[in-house]
């Protein structure tokens, strides 16, 4: 079974570099635990509103970490930096992360992000950054819950 799920983030007024999970694979509201759900990312984008950025050359001193969980562990998956005087603008974080035009997540997974200071601050009071993405999600099934749900 399969279901369409939109998701969304927005990170502002951040003064720390805190961890946010922007996407987890959703579960199953049943009284078995053993179903999981897989998901397969069709869009993932990332709007960058920075009108205060400080130029440091061609980059503006910040910077955004995106991190996978997998396997009980934390993986960085890729480093942005934030482009100076263009406000506001879209990057396909699909095909920052991953390279590819879509991305399959296992059921255990996590995507999430974290702001870095790299002596340049956090975000200030009009800046923003907003991940947007959709996914479609199947439902994987333990055959015990299936047998379950026939009797």
């Amino acid at each position: 079974m399969n279901t369409i799920r939109t998701f969304t983030a927005l990170l502002k007024d951040t003064t720390e570099d805190t961890r946010i999970t922007f996407y987890h694979p959703g579960t199953i509201p049943t009284p078995v635990s053993s179903n999981r759900v897989a998901s397969n990312i069709e869009y993932l984008n990332l709007v960058v509103n920075l009108p205060n950025i400080p130029a440091v050359g061609e980059y503006s001193g910040r910077t955004i970490l995106f991190e996978l969980f997998a396997s009980n562990q934390w993986i960085q998956v890729a480093r942005l930096d934030f482009r100076p005087g263009i406000v506001p603008y879209t990057v396909d974080l699909i095909e920052a992360l991953w390279g590819e035009r879509a991305a399959v997540l296992s059921p255990d997974s996590k995507l999430a992000c974290k702001l870095l200071d790299t002596g340049y601050g956090y975000l200030s009071e009009n800046e923003t950054l907003s991940i947007y993405g959709s996914a479609t999600e199947q439902i994987e099934f333990n055959q015990d819950t299936i047998i379950q749900q026939l009797n």
